[in-house]
């Protein structure tokens, strides 16, 4: 695999922030893949690239001072 289209929610968050989710063995991006504000669930869909090394890695960002949940429903890949 190569990509996924996923949809990802963001759940009790305790403070405002974002998250960037990317392949695992690359840099963290600029962009977020999706904002929030505490205490109110969002969501999002994404096409994201796996790890390149055949682990078909994801890394998530938390760039909030607080915890958060986060569920991410992969609805198909790309090879």
């Amino acid at each position: 695999m190569k990509s996924i289209s996923a949809n990802v929610t963001v759940v009790n968050p305790d403070l405002p922030g974002n998250l960037r989710i990317y392949p695992g063995d690359v840099s963290p991006p600029l962009a977020s893949s999706i904002n929030f504000q505490s205490r109110r669930t969002r969501a999002n869909n994404l096409m994201i690239g796996l790890s390149s090394d055949g682990a078909g890695t994801l890394a998530v960002m938390n760039d909030s001072a607080g915890a958060v949940d986060v569920i991410l429903d992969v609805n198909g890949f790309f090879r």
